[in-house]
């Protein structure tokens, strides 16, 4: 039997239910809150999330064969998810795919609402077997999951028996329609680089994770790393509304900002500066304020 479980917190009790969850919570104001609504139905598990600003990371999570999938949707504010070292930035409307095995940091500057669902990775395996993955999710698609989803959160029934079963397989398949809709069409953007481009994706934001420090790393020589022509990984890059330039040039400047954060001296921006993987302030500056309209 299943009904919605509803929990709130603020402050040292946030943390604490933070912590039993498994996370560990590094930048947190003392009036953190967590509001959070879950329900299990099996093989379908959906959580709310309402998160005042917070910086969390999770690790050590047993491992085992991937069984489940976990889908975040971003609902309201800016979220962050770090995994291996990747930052995958989530706007409002937006899928982000992966393990739940696999360490994650979690962050975002601003008030979030988001939806967690873990699914069947045999559910999800048909439509794509690459994770992490983020896709843009169809506002009709995406209004409708959501919707439906909160109808269940909002109520206090009790699910039990046929009828569980028949909202878990409604839930899977509108949930699994709006996943295949988003993929559907980043594979047609990305054209003849389908899925070889995901791949890709991922090489390439793995070595800018790990070197962007380097100024010697551009697009030119990212590309030669990969073995794969300049213009190939920037068909790749395009396919997701991006650049191999920006994406590095944002690395460096979430970098630069971390930095900053601790002190914004003239000898503390010139530190930030060269850690960063920047020719010089100017340059950094400017791509700090970048990130900051994009």
């Amino acid at each position: 039997m299943a009904s919605p479980q509803r929990h709130r917190h603020r402050g040292s009790s946030a943390l604490t239910f933070a912590e039993l969850s498994g996370y560990r919570v590094e930048q947190a104001g003392p009036d953190f809150a967590v509001d959070v609504t879950a329900i299990d139905l099996g093989e379908v598990a959906m959580w709310r999330l309402r998160l005042s600003p917070v910086r969390a990371t999770i690790g050590e999570i047993a491992p085992g064969d991937l069984e489940t999938v976990q889908v975040l949707s971003s609902i309201t504010g800016t979220t962050t998810v770090t995994i291996a070292g990747v930052a995958h930035e989530l706007p409002p409307g937006s899928f982000l795919l992966f393990d739940p095995r696999k360490p994650h940091e979690f962050s975002s500057p601003d008030e979030t609402t988001l939806f967690l669902y873990s699914v069947r990775r045999s559910a999800i395996e048909p439509i794509i077997r690459e994770f992490p993955l983020r896709v843009d999710a169809d506002p009709v698609y995406s209004r409708a999951l959501r919707a439906l989803v909160t109808s269940i959160l909002d109520s206090d029934t009790e699910y039990s028996g046929p009828g569980a079963g028949n909202l878990r397989i409604a839930i899977e398949s509108a949930l699994l329609a709006s996943i295949a809709e988003a993929v559907g069409r980043f594979r047609a953007d990305a054209g003849d680089g389908g899925d070889r481009f995901i791949v890709l994706l991922e090489g390439a934001r793995q070595i800018i994770a790990r070197e962007f420090a380097d100024r010697t790393l551009t697009a030119t020589t990212l590309a030669q790393r990969l073995n794969v022509s300049r213009s190939l990984l920037h068909r790749a890059f395009e396919s997701v509304g991006m650049t191999p330039a920006v994406e590095l040039r944002n690395a460096r400047a979430r970098h630069a900002g971390h930095l900053l954060a601790e002190g914004d001296s003239a000898a503390q921006r010139r530190s930030a500066a060269k850690s960063a993987g920047f020719a010089s302030v100017l340059s950094m500056q400017q791509a700090i304020e970048a990130l900051g309209r994009d």
